[in-house]
């Protein structure tokens, strides 16, 4: 009876494992529906009822989760009003967005443990759980970039609507910058009250993070990551070859080709070696650096003068001049900090 009992228990807990591994997978991409959306009348409804779910709820880790839950289906709110071309619309999404992250901000800033292990511990999981969501919350605004990177409207139109996704993706870094502040005091205040040494608290914590999912979170986001970079490079590489086809002078993008392959392939030193936020600061600088020259180079498809391609090329140089030295000085930092934290080289 007892080993029957216990085959039920394995066979449930996987049947609930089950369920989080695949919305691991399909909560990453920017998809489904989002519901009222804020063109609508009834947008201010639907506000007012997350408002009164947040009331109900009490635990303030469970209020953070909460916001940043709300915060993802303004995401595709954004997303929405972005494929419509409503900027207004789009305009208050991404302000209710990062009224929630601000006030998921807030919570985190006030999460502490109660000055013994067990206290500092169940901290440390709350927040390594938020962490999670937010690392998935990032990788989804860098999907809608890339989104409205590739919709068809004017130059005037996608200026306006990524300063809207830059916001948006500002607000979520100083979350997550706070997430990994407050992480380490925890970590701080766990070696005082235990007295271990700085490699038993960081193996405390990577304990609860591989529990909490977090590191499986940061795996899936850099494979993403690479493999978009991977495709977005070969695209980019497609189009100059249709420009040299047409008897176009493209030599000029050469080194700034290199730069992206460069970053990729440390980014794919990283994740194989393990280091899996590593490799993610490696890439993350490289994203803006490719739509950037992504979108010359499909400008130049449709230019048949050297002259007008000069301009654009131009264009490119500038929109990308601090982004060359942040990609070089990203990739240095990421692989010293992995040999700091791991030893692995």
């Amino acid at each position: 009876m007892e080993a029957k009992t216990i085959l039920i228990g394995v066979v449930l807990m996987a049947l609930l494992a089950m369920p989080l591994a695949i919305a691991q997978e399909a909560e990453v991409d920017l998809q489904g529906d989002p519901g009222i959306t804020p063109d609508s009348a009834m947008y201010g409804l639907k506000l007012g009822w997350e408002k009164i779910q947040l009331g109900l709820t009490f635990n303030q880790e469970k209020k953070a989760e909460k916001e940043l839950e709300f915060a993802q289906k303004r995401l595709l709110e954004a997303k929405k009003m972005a494929e419509k071309g409503d900027l207004k619309a789009m305009e208050r999404a991404e302000k209710e967005h990062d009224g929630l992250i601000e006030k998921a901000k807030e919570r985190i800033s006030k999460m502490d443990g109660d000055g013994k292990e067990k206290g500092i511990n169940e901290s440390v999981t709350k927040l390594v759980g938020l962490q999670r969501a937010m690392e998935v919350h990032e990788y989804r605004i860098e999907v809608l970039k890339n989104l409205i990177s590739e919709k068809n409207m004017t130059d005037e139109q996608r200026v306006k609507f990524e300063a809207l996704i830059d916001k948006m993706q500002n607000q979520t870094a100083k979350l997550m910058d706070l997430g990994e502040k407050k992480k380490d005091n925890f970590k701080t205040k766990l070696k005082a009250v235990t007295n271990k040494s700085d490699e038993e608290v960081e193996k405390v914590v990577e304990d609860i993070e591989k529990g909490q999912g977090l590191d499986a979170a940061r795996k899936l986001v850099a494979e993403k990551r690479i493999n978009q970079t991977e495709n977005a490079l070969e695209k980019v590489k497609e189009r100059l070859e249709d420009a040299k086809q047409k008897g176009l002078n493209v030599s000029f993008f050469d080194e700034q080709l290199s730069l992206i392959e460069s970053a990729l392939t440390e980014a794919k030193s990283l994740y194989a070696g393990g280091n899996y936020t590593a490799a993610l600061e490696t890439l993350k600088p490289v994203s803006n650096f490719g739509r950037n020259l992504s979108e010359v180079v499909h400008k130049m498809g449709a230019e048949d003068k050297q002259d007008r391609i000069a301009e654009l090329v131009k264009e490119a140089n500038e929109k990308n001049a601090d982004v060359e030295e942040m990609v070089r000085e990203k990739a240095v930092e990421a692989r010293e900090k992995a040999i700091v934290t791991t030893g692995r080289r």
